[in-house]
């Protein structure tokens, strides 16, 4: 069985769950919570030709003003279950924090 660090998620698995909260959650119990803002294929110029899948990108917004550093997180949705992701922080502002992810 392929643990889901080594999934290739596809960006359909994504797609409609535009709204949906993702949760990281910490060693110290605390949680920090992510909504899904945007799904997105990205251009396939340039890719091998022998790619796995398809790239794409995935946008997630905070209303947290705690600012996660760029690592890898296991993220957990309630339909998909725990998905590890690679987030890096996109931006800050007084509605929240901003973070993307690529799949390539």
């Amino acid at each position: 069985m392929t643990s889901t660090i080594d999934r290739l998620w596809r960006l359909e698995e994504f797609a409609d769950k535009i709204g949906q909260e993702f949760v990281v959650g910490f060693d110290d119990g605390t949680t920090y919570v992510l909504k899904l803002t945007h799904a997105e294929a990205l251009s396939m110029r340039g890719a091998h030709p022998n790619i796995p899948r398809p790239p794409f990108s995935l946008s997630f917004a905070s209303e947290d003003e705690r600012v996660m550093q760029q690592n890898m997180y296991p993220l957990y949705n309630e339909a998909l279950g725990e998905v590890f992701v690679f987030l890096v922080p996109s931006g800050k502002d007084k509605k929240g924090v901003y973070y993307e992810a690529t799949f390539n």
